[in-house]
């Protein structure tokens, strides 16, 4: 007898897969100009609407089936001063949308309102980010995704000319697997542009992943690896504001299930956006 497995990589509720993703209305156009000093995050606070769209494919004994799974939410983002440098606090203002096979509506129900609080520095680094409600998978796996909403910039702060790589690892738990992902970034600066309405550096994020994790649905017990690409363009405003992103990532990944002897191939397309809103 077949089973039915929906494995969701990094979730629905993820929101982003890498640390760099407003919805565009309108074509960024260059402008000649030089920073006046390297960027860095300053204390604000700033309304953002996040979305998200993904389809996973897998296959499971010659059958094909797709998953179409939607998210957008509204957040209010504060950084501002503490005792050890800087403190994050995001609230969650509404969720407009959250479709997927292991999404509960009650679950739905209790984010709005919800805090996620942490310590924050002037690059992007986010540490010690708590969720408010432990028992609501949705709000654990939206902390671990908060942790790398800002993109990270360099030591010395964010110039018009600046170019490096990196390498990060993360956690991600949802719809019964644990994954983690290591992630390699190459990071250029393209320069001054204008988006939504504000003086912007341009900043372009391709990363090559790799995913490695265990995992259990219906009783069943497997584990899972994967590689990917994501490809992220952020936008940082004159003034140390982070505007927003737009990313697309692809994933082709394997959930290995020995105690059944099958392999099910696994494919994730993702798309994601985050831009400032008026509240």
């Amino acid at each position: 007898m077949s089973k039915h497995f929906v494995f969701l990589l990094l979730g629905a509720a993820s929101l982003s897969c890498s640390r760099s993703a407003p919805v565009a209305t309108t074509t960024p156009e260059p402008v000649a100009e030089t920073a006046p000093q390297p960027l860095l995050y300053r204390p604000s606070t700033t309304h953002y609407r996040l979305a998200q769209h993904q389809s996973v494919t897998q296959e499971v004994q010659g059958t094909v089936n797709t998953t179409n799974i939607e998210s957008s939410l509204r957040i209010t983002s504060t950084i501002e001063p503490a005792d050890s440098g800087l403190a994050l606090r995001i609230t969650i203002d509404s969720v407009e949308k959250m479709t997927g096979p292991t999404i509960l509506p009650a679950q739905l129900k209790n984010l709005p309102g919800l805090e996620f609080t942490g310590i924050f520095d002037e690059r992007g680094n986010v540490t010690s980010l708590s969720a408010p409600d432990t028992t609501n998978p949705i709000a654990e796996a939206l902390a671990v995704s908060f942790t790398q909403f800002y993109p990270i910039l360099p030591a010395g702060g964010l110039t018009d000319s600046v170019e490096w790589t990196d390498t990060t690892t993360a956690n991600r738990r949802n719809a019964g697997t644990d994954i983690d992902v290591k992630s390699i970034n190459h990071h250029t600066v393209t320069g001054w542009t204008q988006f939504g309405g504000a003086r912007a550096l341009e900043l372009n994020t391709s990363s090559q992943l790799e995913l490695k994790g265990t995992g259990s649905q219906s009783g069943v017990e497997f584990t899972f690896e994967g590689t990917g690409t994501s490809e992220n363009t952020a936008y940082i405003s004159e003034t140390g504001l982070y505007l927003g992103r737009i990313g697309r990532d692809s994933i082709n990944a394997s959930a290995i299930i020995s105690s059944l002897g099958m392999i099910i191939p696994i494919t994730q397309l993702s798309h994601d956006t985050a831009g400032v809103v008026n509240q």
